[in-house]
């Protein structure tokens, strides 16, 4: 009897492209009659021990594995425990993989004719005058209307982060080797911010998280962009204006997550002062990049 296995899957766990939760996928599984089941999931493997939980509650076998974005296109790689930096580089993944008795396979060796495919460009006519514009009441509207369909709050930033990854990286012409600073606030839109952080780090760039305000005890965004190697800076515990100075008048690209549709208070204290620094280095020549989540 013939044993299938899919070596290729992503859940909503680790990947924004995937409309699966863990559980879904194992159903699927057995709908279909596979075997077995290679988890790729482009943030980086599942946690080893967290793996070794769900895959003891199911007759599926599962393999626990990543897929790397790299100079040489996407890359499938089994027997690294994480993500480390340097991991967008093909031939220093590959060197990883074999230095643990693991092994990495081409994901998609006839996607472009054989050529890593260029990021998609806009449309010619694209004109942001024809975006939509909502308040914040409809926007948190729209969220929770999401939840309802079966959207979790996760899936929402996951996609929303890399969009704006994504969306950076064509502004930029790419981004490996590019500088870029995220200024990270408390709440959900912070969370965003540190999944832009996460995916342009794994793309080649070098990216400083400065924290303006504290974050929750237990803060997965924070410890996954940790993981793949975004230099964390906690500005709310001290406030070194000078080094923010620093960062911003040398980066190309600066990300706004400090604050979503929740606030209406006014600015104070650090966040005023990092929005005051980020203006004052907009109007000086060679101005970076500012996207607002």
């Amino acid at each position: 009897m013939a044993r299938l296995f899919d070596l290729h899957i992503h859940t909503t766990k680790g990947s924004a492209d995937s409309s699966l939760t863990p559980e879904d996928l194992i159903l699927e599984a057995e709908r279909l009659g596979l075997r077995g089941l290679c988890i790729t999931e482009h943030s980086g493997p599942w946690d080893r021990h967290e793996f070794a939980a769900f895959a003891a509650l199911h007759n599926v076998v599962l393999i626990r594995a990543m897929e790397a974005d790299t100079d040489m296109g996407h890359i499938l790689c089994f027997g690294v425990d994480r993500y480390q930096s340097g991991f967008n580089r093909a031939e220093e993944l590959s060197r990883a993989a074999h230095a643990v008795g693991g092994f990495v396979v081409s994901a998609h060796p006839f996607r472009g004719g054989g050529k890593r495919p260029a990021v998609t460009a806009l449309p010619a006519n694209f004109d942001p005058a024809n975006l939509k514009v909502v308040t914040a009441a409809q926007m948190t509207a729209l969220e929770q209307e999401s939840e309802r369909q079966g959207a979790s709050t996760d899936t929402l930033m996951e996609k929303a982060g890399l969009a704006v990854a994504q969306y950076a990286r064509q502004r930029m012409g790419g981004v490996a080797g590019l500088r870029a600073v995220i200024l990270v606030g408390p709440g959900n839109n912070g969370a965003d911010g540190l999944v832009v952080a996460r995916h342009l780090r794994r793309w080649g760039a070098e990216v400083t998280a400065c924290l303006l305000m504290s974050r929750p005890d237990v803060d997965p965004k924070l410890e996954m962009a940790r993981e793949y190697g975004v230099f964390i800076l906690k500005l709310s515990e001290s406030p070194d204006l000078d080094a923010l100075n620093q960062l911003l008048g040398r980066s190309q690209l600066v990300i706004d997550a400090i604050l979503g549709t929740g606030r209406s208070r006014p600015l104070r204290g650090v966040v005023r002062e990092a929005l005051l620094r980020t203006a004052a280095v907009r109007v000086q020549g060679q101005a970076p990049l500012l996207l607002a989540l």
